[in-house]
């Protein structure tokens, strides 16, 4: 975790902790109960203002099963997807449509597999 920037000594100029400690910040919302909305509006309009960057989430379950579910298909019992403790899921903006699709898919036994090769 980045210390705070005041502990790395300077609040001015470039950030001492580095690039990635810049933009790592922490987010209410992503409790197992919370509601998915807050953040789905969150990440549109995240997704609206820009076309660089990425955005990475890490939550807890069941939140992040309905969150994936209303960003890909706008209801969060509809269940497109099925996330597993320490996976991966890639979401991108949809060109043409309102939402976002799965780009890609990285459960943990595909990870410790690709490890061992």
């Amino acid at each position: 975790m980045c210390p705070p920037r005041e502990a790395a000594g300077r609040t001015d100029g470039p950030d001492p902790r580095g690039a990635l400690c810049a933009r790592v910040e922490t987010r209410a919302g992503l409790n197992p109960s919370d509601l998915v909305h807050p953040i789905a509006d969150w990440l549109r309009a995240e997704a609206a203002a820009t076309s660089e960057g990425a955005i990475a989430l890490v939550g807890h379950l069941p939140f992040l099963d309905r969150l994936a579910s209303v960003l890909i298909v706008g209801q969060q019992d509809a269940h497109p997807i099925r996330l597993q403790n320490a996976g991966l899921v890639k979401l991108v903006p949809k060109q043409e449509a309102h939402g976002f699709a799965v780009a890609w898919i990285l459960t943990p036994d595909l990870a410790v597999g690709a490890g061992r090769g």
